[in-house]
């Protein structure tokens, strides 16, 4: 295609998605962040506008008509973030979790078609995609805001709060990132190449007879399927660490739930980004439990009958993990792998370093048990009634307290309120994370007033 022709495509293109964009904006969010993200898209295509006008060079007109197709993708980000496909109450907490932890930072939540949870920074993409189209001018096009990260959760589930516990394993990928740029890279390469060693048989019987150029490459292929493997296994136990610092059990619960229909063994492929094995997670969530004495914690809940039942469907629950993560398959598994052998073999002491680091990174957010005691057995008692678990003698609890109650109550399959005559039923579950929805939603209020009231 010529390029008078790229022009009058790519033009027309662009007029096409700030109309689309238009008819988006047009709809309510739940926050300005949507609305912030739609006019940084703007800037950008105002600038790609520019350099059509202005441009005959074919190959880079190419690149910003590829540019504009990649952004009319992006406008399913937005579309997604309206208030008809997000529960409000839930982004709020979310952000203060993020500026927390990073400053400055915005969380826009949107709803996808695929079943898992994601998080990514689409300000970092925009500065890779464009930083060299654009030059100096690209802080101007992005704004002020240093990041903003886009929260996928499953469409299906948008409304189960108790699921969304998973947000903060999405949270945790940015400290994971943090930890492992951390790391003594010169020692972790100095370490692969020990593992490796000099005679590759142990991988091919023929590598020693190849010559040194494929040999040379063969040793650098196998060297960045163990990074990769380390890598891969590193963040997403790291990230599992720190939904357990901010949530808790309930952590352990989210994670027991979402991975319920999968391989509990399953190999760490290079095919699937090398994921680790869900029992080998969950074995790490529940020994940091176990090292919290949860399940003597447990124990300690009394009241009436309903909270007995509760207690001891949580406590069995627990003893259900921990038998499961008590078992080795997957040890055996990646053992007997002479690449995931390898990969693995430094990641336990990596994560005993990691914990401090993790604890100073989430100071001040670390949920409790002793948070946990002192306030679940009157929230289970209030959902037990079928009233929202946000407050405790007059005063509103930890967010994270209300989600442990939905998931203690959950757990044990009471009809909501309980009733004794009759038995759970599924739409019990959506009562329960509406109730526990609105305690969210009460406590938030009520903090937001406290906050503007001093």
């Amino acid at each position: 295609m010529p390029a008078s022709e790229l022009k009058v495509f790519g033009l027309g293109l662009a007029r096409k998605i700030l109309t689309r964009l238009s008819e988006i904006l047009a709809t309510e969010f739940p926050t300005n962040t949507p609305e912030e993200l739609g006019r940084i898209i703007q800037r950008i295509i105002d600038f790609i506008i520019s350099v059509l006008n202005s441009n005959d060079d074919e190959r880079i007109l190419k690149y910003v008509c590829q540019y504009l197709q990649e952004l009319s993708s992006h406008l399913r980000y937005i579309e997604g973030a309206s208030s008809a496909r997000i529960p409000t109450s839930i982004i709020t907490p979310l952000e203060v979790l993020i500026e927390q932890m990073e400053p400055g930072a915005r969380v826009m939540l949107r709803v996808q078609s695929s079943y898992n949870y994601e998080i990514f920074d689409i300000i970092a993409f925009y500065r890779k995609m464009l930083d060299e189209l654009v030059g100096t001018e690209l802080d101007v096009i992005l704004g002020s805001t240093p990041h903003l990260y886009i929260v996928a959760v499953p469409a299906v589930e948008h409304s189960n709060i108790l699921l969304h516990t998973l947000l903060a394993h999405e949270a945790g990928h940015r400290i994971a990132r943090k930890y492992m740029d951390s790391e003594d890279q010169e020692a972790v390469v100095n370490n692969i190449n020990t593992l490796m060693g000099t005679d590759l048989r142990w991988w091919d019987r023929e590598a020693e007879t190849l010559p040194p150029l494929l040999k040379l490459e063969l040793r650098q292929r196998i060297f960045d399927l163990i990074h990769r493997a380390r890598a891969s296994a590193l963040k997403e136990l790291i990230s599992d660490a720190v939904a357990y610092h901010l949530c808790g059990v309930s952590a352990i619960f989210a994670m027991d739930d979402f991975c319920c229909t999968d391989v509990l063994d399953a190999r760490p492929e290079e095919a699937y980004g090398f994921y680790p094995p869900w029992r080998y997670r969950l074995r790490q969530l529940v020994s940091m439990a176990y090292a919290d004495n949860f399940h003597e914690a447990v124990k300690l809940i009394t009241g009436p009958v309903p909270l007995v039942k509760i207690r001891d469907a949580v406590g069995e629950r627990f003893s259900r993990l921990r038998e499961i993560t008590l078992q080795t398959p997957d040890c055996t598994l990646i053992d007997g792998d002479r690449l995931l052998q390898r990969a693995y073999s430094d990641i336990p002491e990596v994560l005993e370093k990691a914990s401090e680091y993790i604890s100073h990174e989430v100071a001040g957010l670390r949920y409790s048990h002793a948070k946990l005691s002192e306030e679940i057995p009157a929230l289970l008692e209030r959902l037990s009634l079928g009233i929202p678990p946000d407050t405790r003698d007059g005063e509103v609890v930890d967010i994270r307290s209300a989600l442990a109650a939905g998931w203690f109550y959950r757990t044990a399959r009471l009809p909501m309120p309980n009733d004794e005559g009759r038995h759970w039923q599924p739409k019990d579950d959506e009562v329960l994370n509406r109730l526990v929805l609105k305690a969210i939603e009460a406590t938030q209020l009520v903090r937001d007033f406290r906050a503007g009231t001093t």
